[in-house]
């Protein structure tokens, strides 16, 4: 799908090429009239490849439209952590720093109703990462003891713990520890 295809085109370094695909999908199929609902996932990846190329505004309206019509699609669960990440980030940079805080915790909330700990897990990653923007490096400090091993990470939110808390000590002027805990990611 393009949904599946975008996405690895972002995972591989290719926004680019996903922003084009995604263009492409919705050129193609959204342009006769009503939306299909569907179309939210072609949207989805399409505002993270604009958050990508720094384009804050437009990767939030795309995101909120993919949002909408994934909720219309009842694709809500099916979608849930694609692109929060990266909405929450564009809203706090666009200055709408409690959207953002909203926003999380109705992933996060919307997460532990479906038992998607990964969603759990990354939200409270992510509101570190607010925080951390928000100048506040010992409430991220304090905040990622709270979050814990709730339960040990896998995959991408393993390495969303990994940055996440490496940014922090960094922000708190620790860079050995830092980088001790970025060693695994260089191999």
């Amino acid at each position: 799908t393009v949904y599946s295809l975008a996405n690895c085109d972002l995972v591989q370094g290719r926004r680019r090429d996903a922003e084009a695909r995604c263009r492409q999908s919705l050129a193609e199929f959204g342009g006769h009239g009503s939306v299909p609902p569907s179309l939210g996932m072609v949207h989805m990846p399409l505002g993270v490849a604009l958050f990508e190329a720094g384009d804050y505004t437009a990767a939030n309206q795309q995101m909120v439209v993919g949002r909408e019509l994934c909720e219309r699609a009842d694709l809500t669960v099916t979608v849930l952590g694609a692109v929060e990440w990266q909405e929450c980030l564009a809203l706090h940079y666009l200055g709408e720093a409690d959207r953002a805080w909203r926003r999380l915790e109705i992933a996060r909330r919307e997460g532990e109703r479906h038992g998607l700990r990964r969603i759990v897990v990354g939200m409270g990653l992510l509101g570190a990462e607010l925080l951390l923007l928000e100048g506040q490096s010992s409430a991220a400090e304090k905040w990622l003891e709270d979050l814990g091993a709730q339960q040990e990470p896998f995959g991408a939110t393993r390495d969303h713990l990994r940055t996440t808390r490496a940014r922090v000590l960094l922000a708190l002027d620790r860079p050995t520890e830092a980088r001790a805990i970025l060693a695994p990611l260089a191999d």
